[in-house]
């Protein structure tokens, strides 16, 4: 069974985004084709956040989240 964490992973990777960045909380993804200066960063408990900066980012909605869950099952 994968972690939340794996599931956001997979589903940003399913949808374009690619990592820039891993740190020891944090694995950064940008979208490869339109970066806009918008992250999305993953934490270790499965957290999902945007934004520029992870100091500025915001918690994404729960809607996001199941899409992103429903993409890595392959299910959309």
């Amino acid at each position: 069974m994968k972690t939340l964490r794996e599931k956001y992973i997979a589903g940003l990777t399913a949808r374009g985004f690619k990592e820039v960045k891993r740190t020891s909380k944090w694995v950064v993804f940008e979208h490869h084709i339109l970066p806009s200066g918008d992250f999305y960063y993953v934490g270790k408990s499965g957290s999902l956040r945007t934004g520029t900066t992870i100091a500025t980012s915001i918690p994404v909605s729960q809607r996001y989240k199941d899409q992103l869950i429903a993409i890595a099952a392959g299910i959309m």
